[in-house]
């Protein structure tokens, strides 16, 4: 990805096109190709997107998650099928993204109407609007904001033997604004709109209330979440403690990191809020390749991820019916895994985070207790991507930095009735780099 390009998004909803811009560098806002991570800009906590997934070249699309209806006092237009597509090429100039959206198998058909004395309706289609724009808001749903000025929509329906022109909005009509929630990977769109020209039979003004699942396409046409940020999450791996939150000069790192253990690997085994044992693994460690921005190196990230029990032998348990168990690891490379530096806050123990995720399948892992017993688990997904994230916290002289993982593992479909239903992972280890020496997150 060109990871320099701050890019502010711009999105249309029922109404039109989508389109991108370049954002002024006070409110800019980065489309993200994978969940966005907190981090800091000054004293401010927000939302931040890896330099790796910030995405300058993008085709976002949006496909209905319900019926989209244009509610009025009169009755309402109601369409089961909607979807858009739309790109961005360039350093966020606008090349394309004009394709307007689609309702039903054309336009208007696949919707009907309620409104008093129409029966069906005859065309439903949509213009570009004058300017579309989703900003960065906030921390929570909705992270982003819908802004879209003047659209018009024009709505035939057949009444009374006739067919019967309504147009809302447009050059004379209303800004219209909708959310961007990152989390469900939705664009919701609920504004009114008064009537601009048409029948006296037309509604006054109706009422969009429209809902988009969102995906986007990267560069290289993979499929990746839909997500908005507020900036860069500006990390580096240092060599040394941070001063002021920054790597001393000539101190930046990159290459191999791996853990050592800093207390026993525990998983405790749960039946719904009943805890039905634990594993306890004495040996636990990782292992991976980083850039100097906390990117994985291409191809890379986590490689290598181990538990084991006293000098590699299998982990004990305290599960009835069971003394040991090999637990494992799957699907490993964990390419897309990436450092974020949180920042310094007073009394914010938490100096960063390892986001842990896979770019073509989920991370996974699996219990073997014996040859007929073997439980596969996967973490739920969230923002479209499955993964999980470690808290990372500083070393400060002779003590190394620590690294948590507390994830909950859900079992897969179609597992050995024996298997517990959910597991819990609460792995402490320190985190070192080439040499065993320690590593940091600072700012850049």
């Amino acid at each position: 990805m060109r990871a320099s390009r701050i890019l502010c998004l711009m999105a249309a909803t029922a109404f039109g096109a989508l389109a991108f811009f370049a954002s002024a560098p006070a409110s800019a806002t980065v489309l993200c190709g994978v969940q966005p991570a907190r981090t800091m800009k000054g004293e401010e906590v927000v939302l931040g997107c890896p330099a790796f997934e910030t995405l300058s070249e993008a085709t976002l699309i949006g496909k209905n998650s319900g019926n989209i209806e244009f509610d009025s006092a009169l009755g309402d237009v109601v369409c089961t099928s909607s979807s858009f597509e739309a790109s961005l090429e360039g350093e966020g100039e606008v090349n394309g993204g004009t394709a307007p959206f689609t309702f039903g198998e054309a336009e208007g058909k696949g919707c009907s109407t309620t409104i008093f004395g129409c029966t069906s309706v005859k065309e439903l289609k949509t213009t570009t609007p004058i300017s579309t724009s989703v900003v960065y808001q906030s921390l929570t749903a909705p992270e982003g904001k819908v802004v879209l000025s003047k659209p018009e929509t024009t709505i035939k329906l057949f009444c009374a033997f006739t067919t019967v022109t309504c147009v809302y909005g447009g050059s004379g009509g209303e800004t219209y604004t909708g959310a961007f929630k990152n989390l469900e990977q939705r664009l919701e769109i609920d504004s009114a709109v008064n009537k601009t020209s048409g029948s006296s039979s037309c509604p006054a003004s109706v009422t969009l209330h429209a809902d988009y699942n969102l995906t986007a396409l990267n560069e290289a046409a993979e499929q990746v979440p839909a997500q908005v940020a507020e900036q860069k999450t500006y990390t580096v791996l240092c060599k040394a403690e941070p001063v002021s939150n920054k790597c001393p000069a000539g101190n930046l790192y990159s290459g191999f990191v791996y853990t050592t253990q800093s207390a026993t690997a525990k998983f405790k085994a749960y039946s719904g809020p009943t805890l039905q044992g634990e594993i306890s693994c004495a040996e636990a460690g990782l292992a991976g390749e980083f850039e100097t921005d906390g990117s994985p190196k291409p191809g890379v990230g986590v490689s290598s991820w181990l538990f084991t029990g006293k000098g590699g032998f299998a982990c004990t348990t305290t599960l009835k019916g069971w003394p040991t168990v090999t637990v494992k690891v799957e699907n490993l490379k964990y390419d897309l895994s990436y450092f974020v530096y949180w920042g310094h806050i007073p009394k914010e123990p938490t100096s960063g985070f390892l986001h842990v995720f896979k770019k073509s399948a989920e991370p996974q892992i699996s219990l073997e207790f014996d040859i007929l017993t073997i439980c596969k688990y996967k973490v739920p997904k969230f923002a479209g991507t499955s993964g999980f994230v470690g808290m990372i916290k500083n070393g400060s002289g002779a003590t190394p930095t620590s690294i948590e993982f507390t994830p909950k593992w859900k079992i897969l479909s179609g597992q050995p009735a024996a298997c517990p239903p959910e597991i819990w992972w609460q792995v402490n280890m320190y985190l070192i780099r080439f040499g065993n020496a320690n590593v940091y997150l600072a700012r850049e």
